[in-house]
Parts: C-alpha cells; structure tokens; sequence
C-alpha cells in the first residue's frame, strides 16, 4: 500500500533533530512495496551543493524527497504526521556547503538545436560534515523511491565517505541509527546489517532523550540510539 505525503500542518522535526538513518539500503527478496530497480541506471553525477536564492526549487525537490522517504520508513517509530525536516533546515545545511545532491542526467536529444546539456534531477542527497577533531559524520540520506534498489544509495554513501577523508581529512565516519526497543523493525535490521556490511561497527549506545529532547518527544515508543563508526582507508 502506499503512503501519502503527510500535511504541511502537521509537526516537525526542528534543525536539532538530526537522525541520520539511511533510506537507501538494498531492497530485500518479497519487498513489494518498493521493487527494485530493473536494468542499468541512468548516468548521474554527485556534487556539493551550496544553495542560492536562485535554486529554492532544488531545496524544495530534496526536503520533499527527505520526508516521503522517511516517512514511509520512520512513520511507526514518530507520532503521525510527525516530518523529518523543512526547507529552513535543508537550505541552512546547504549554506553550510554539508549536502551532497545526486543527480540523474538525461541522454543528450541528437535533435536538440544546441548543444545545451539537459537539464538535471535531482534524485537524493546524503549530509556530510565534521562531527569531531577526528570524526566525520553522514546523515541525512535519502533516495527517491523510484531510484532506490540500484545502487544508488552505494554511491551517495561511497561519495560520503571520500568526502569525509580525502576534503575533510578526517579518518573516522560516524553513522546514527534509531531502533525501537519495543518491536522488530525489519527495515532497521535490514539498515543495520547494510552498515555492517560496510564495515561500520557499533561504537556506544546513546541516550536519544539527551540530544535530540525535542524529537524525543515525538517518539511513539521507547527507542535504542546506536552510533556507528567505521576507520577509512588512506
């Protein structure tokens, strides 16, 4: 079945409620609600952007695109109609030059009469930024759903991580995930052993209420708030 975007009206999760689960893991065996990707990609390209008044539409596009997915993969975790960010938050990361923004690249039209590239889409992002002297932090991953399943979301996390190493030069990723305590949540487990996977390895257990008190008080249950780190390569 799927989810409708939720109303503008309903509450949201303020720039201090930073979660960064990832939405672009692998799609399991039996998952009909979002079916893998058939066949090879179109070509795309991942930049840092830095937002300007002239790209309010590419803010909107990804805010858009970051709460419909965490939506359809945090709404058991959140009170109903609770939203992960808002154009403020996303615009305020972008000035900060912290978001790396995937876009598809259609083929070029033979026909054109210029030579003009087409114009690009915006299909996902992933936030990259210091965290520690020595830490690195990735959050705020998200793909389209129409995107997801092809190895995509591979490619923002990879981007991420060469980022945080090669421009910021820090040898250490950290990665946050939220789990409820009180259930399986099967696309949590699935996300897990994505970062496992990777070579992220559980460093602590964190106490969710003492960073983040105002999403907190949006949660529908108790939670455990794990935080992953993985060493880079040189």
């Amino acid at each position: 079945m799927d989810h409708q975007q939720p109303p503008s009206t309903v509450p949201q999760l303020i720039a201090e409620t930073v979660v960064p689960a990832s939405t672009t893991t692998p799609v399991p065996e039996g998952d009909t609600k979002r079916p893998p990707v058939s066949g090879p990609q179109p070509p795309s390209n991942i930049a840092i952007e830095i937002t300007t008044d002239a790209n309010d539409a590419l803010v909107a596009s990804l805010t858009g695109i970051v709460n419909q997915v965490y939506f359809d993969t945090e709404k058991d975790l959140f009170l109903e109609g609770t939203q992960r960010t808002d154009e403020q938050e996303v615009r305020s990361i972008m000035q900060a030059g912290e978001l790396a923004v995937m876009y598809i690249l259609p083929p070029p039209d033979p026909q054109a009469a210029t030579a003009q590239p087409p114009p690009r889409k915006a299909v996902g992002c992933i936030r990259i930024r210091r965290f520690a002297d020595d830490v690195g932090e990735l959050g705020m991953l998200a793909l389209a759903p129409s995107h997801q399943g092809g190895g995509m979301g591979s490619a923002l996390m990879r981007f991420g991580e060469g980022h945080v190493r090669g421009t910021l030069g820090l040898p250490v990723a950290r990665l946050e995930l939220l789990v409820p305590s009180g259930f399986h949540h099967a696309f949590k487990a699935r996300l897990q052993a994505w970062y496992e996977k990777m070579g992220y390895r559980v460093v602590r257990l964190g106490v969710f209420q003492d960073e983040y008190p105002k999403a907190a008080a949006l949660l529908r249950g108790p939670t455990e708030y794990r935080v992953f780190e993985k060493t880079l390569g040189a």
